[in-house]
């Protein structure tokens, strides 16, 4: 046997496996030791399609089988260790495999009748030292994986041992990033249970982007993953499976349609308390979104570019290489319909900016120092969730507290020297002279859908100023309002108390027999596809044309000065000042 298996071996295992492959198969040499059951191979190679490389290469496989194979009329092997196997897969430019010839082949044979599951049992299943390459000439990036462990300790499926634990490893790094992961399972047991850790450090997502499903709004253009996670499976009479631990993304970056900067975020972090996708159920302790700054911008066009390509623009670029096997799948997937539970979501150092490209110019407003907590977030949403922040914008400050459902809520504001020079370009396409002031106040939102309530605790103006170059047209020190209330539904508002400080204008008419305000006004444009002045093409069932009703129980005025000119009639003109 040591003198003739080897031979034997060598030359059948290459010719049974050509032929079944329709590959050249090679063996460079095979040692076997019939004392101990002991069997090497070594260099192992199958060669491509073309014969122009080795499409598996293995340094070498060793087996150490036990005598008891012999009683139990079943293979005992007490080690199989694989040594520096190397893989080189491509993927041509029609989406097809170098490899799809084998499978074909192997697709083609007879279908062999059911029977029992095997009986065998394989201690110390070892690979060690293993390479992969994958060449995707259909996307572009190429993918290497170094440095492959795998260790199983034990697997059996006599009935005397389905029930033992295994515990097997995994790690490699994949383009440079490390993974790492054990697991226990009972995989021949009736009642199959296994418990996994994969662990992922600083995974570099860029290699990964043209993957990606395709969507009309925003793509990934870089990014790294960290996890941490733990996978929990049972399955017999029923069926489960429950991932907990934690999910990193750090310096990502994601862009528009357009391939303009749409989001990035210095991080974020997600918690899984226990994630349940075959039950549709998923329970994150805690959503943290670190340092985001978000560019919205609203094109020439109108369109947002959170919105979907145009189409007729997107029929201009040139067409996406297709993704059979992923779109095949996205039809596969059952709808299922979740729940969602999110104990807290945090954002921190938040930016979000916005440009207004129908204005000319553009419309530039940023929010700053954008921070937002929240918790009890769930869906479908039982329980209103409780949220507070607060955020810079122009100078001035916004700070926010509430309670919300997907049907109602409550939000309390408070307004710190909010400047008018943030909505000053919308301003400036309806008035010539321009607008400048602080705002402040306290102001609370009641919405209980559809009905909207603005409550204005208190709210006030401070350096009113309608100028035109460096002549003043009009100006308030002062206005104050406190205690209103604005029903939007109902078209109605109740002012309390409404207060003037040191107001000024000067009401002219000119010998055009034209009052300044009507040169204030400029000349209004109607943009394209722009709704109709009159009617009811608001959709809201000719709400808009009822009139408001509004109520002022107390105004106070001190220290106004107003003035009025007429020069319709050059004659007699008018020169009054209050």
């Amino acid at each position: 046997a040591w003198a003739a298996v080897p031979p034997i071996l060598k030359s059948q295992a290459q010719k049974i496996a050509s032929e079944k492959l329709g590959r050249q198969v090679t063996i460079g040499e095979v040692s076997f030791k019939p004392w101990t059951l002991e069997l090497a191979v070594n260099d192992l190679r199958i060669a491509s399609a073309d014969g122009s490389h080795a499409q598996l290469d293995v340094g070498r496989i060793y087996v150490d089988a036990e005598l008891q194979s012999i009683l139990r009329l079943a293979p005992v092997v007490d080690a199989v260790t694989v040594e520096r196997p190397k893989i080189k897969v491509i993927r041509n430019k029609d989406g097809s495999y170098d490899f799809d010839d084998i499978l074909k082949r192997l697709a083609s044979e007879p279908e062999k009748p059911k029977s029992e599951p095997a009986r065998f049992a394989i201690y110390n299943i070892q690979v060690i030292g293993g390479e992969a390459d994958f060449d995707d000439q259909a996307f572009g990036p190429k993918h290497e994986l170094r440095d492959l462990t795998l260790g199983i300790p034990f697997l059996s499926s006599f009935a005397s041992q389905r029930d033992v634990k295994v515990q097997p490893k995994l790690a490699f790094k994949l383009n440079g990033s490390s993974f790492d992961s054990d697991a226990e399972a009972t995989p021949f047991a009736e009642m199959r249970t296994a418990d996994g850790h994969l662990r992922i450090a600083d995974l570099d997502l860029s290699g990964f982007l043209r993957y990606a499903p395709r969507d009309q709004v925003a793509k990934l253009a870089g990014g790294k993953l960290d996890a941490d996670l733990k996978v929990d499976f049972r399955q017999g009479t029923s069926e489960g499976l429950v991932i907990s631990g934690q999910v990193e993304l750090r310096d990502t970056k994601l862009l528009d349609a357009r391939d303009k900067d749409l989001l990035a975020f210095e991080s974020l972090k997600l918690g899984l308390a226990s994630v349940r996708p075959l039950e549709g159920l998923i329970h994150l302790s805690e959503v943290t979104i670190k340092a985001p700054n978000m560019a919205v911008t609203r094109h020439a066009n109108g369109r947002l570019n959170l919105q979907p390509v145009d189409p007729a623009e997107r029929a201009s670029k040139p067409a996406e290489v297709s993704r059979p096997v992923a779109e095949a799948a996205q039809g596969a997937v059952e709808k299922k319909v979740w729940k969602v539970q999110v104990d807290k979501i945090g954002l921190q150092a938040g930016k979000v900016g916005w440009r207004d490209e129908t204005l000319a110019p553009a419309a530039v407003v940023e929010l700053g120092q954008l921070e937002f907590h929240a918790e009890g977030v769930a869906w479908p949403m039982e329980k209103p969730a409780n949220f507070n922040g607060s955020t810079a914008l122009g100078g001035g400050s916004i700070k926010f507290k509430g309670e919300a459902t997907d049907k109602q809520a409550k939000v309390e504001t408070e307004i710190g020297e909010l400047p008018l020079s943030v909505v000053a370009p919308y301003l400036a396409q309806q008035l010539v002279p321009t607008l400048n002031g602080k705002l402040g106040g306290r102001i609370g939102l009641a919405w209980n859908n559809p009905e909207l309530q603005v409550n204005v605790a208190q709210f006030s103006a401070d350096g009113l100023a309608l100028s035109e170059g460096k002549s003043s047209l009009a100006s308030i020190g002062r206005l104050e309002v406190a205690d209103a209330k604005v029903d939007l539904s109902k078209r109605t508002v109740n002012v309390a108390n409404l207060s003037l400080s040191k107001p000024q204008v000067k009401v002219e008419r000119g010998s055009d027999k034209r009052w300044m305000f009507e040169r204030w006004r400029k000349a209004a444009v109607a943009s394209n596809g722009s709704a109709p002045a009159n009617g009811n093409g608001n959709g809201n069932g000719g709400k808009a044309d009822q009139p408001w009703q509004i109520s002022l129980a107390n105004l106070a005025v001190d220290g106004g000065v107003v003035g009025f000119s007429d020069k319709a009639n050059e004659k007699t003109p008018v020169d009054v000042e209050i």
